[in-house]
């Protein structure tokens, strides 16, 4: 497949990811409360997430850790 294809197919996949978030959240709504919806999204996001920032941690320099700690903190409020 070329580049360009697969670029479409993968911002297709994406807008149906991103669309269908609006649907979830608002079925979502009448059997859970917002706190509830956010923390599942910050959860789903953290297990998404968590593969890639493994695969990163060792080529941060330790000096720099506190501050990616406090972004990360910052980015979830």
């Amino acid at each position: 497949m070329s580049n360009k294809l697969i670029s479409w197919l993968l911002f297709v996949l994406l807008c149906l990811i991103w669309g269908s978030s609006f649907k979830l959240m608002k079925d979502s709504t009448n059997a859970l409360t917002g706190s509830q919806i956010a923390s599942l999204r910050i959860f789903a996001a953290a297990l998404v997430s968590l593969p890639f920032a493994l695969l990163q941690w060792r080529k941060i320099e330790s000096k720099r850790l506190p501050l990616v700690a406090f972004s990360a903190v910052l980015g979830n409020l």
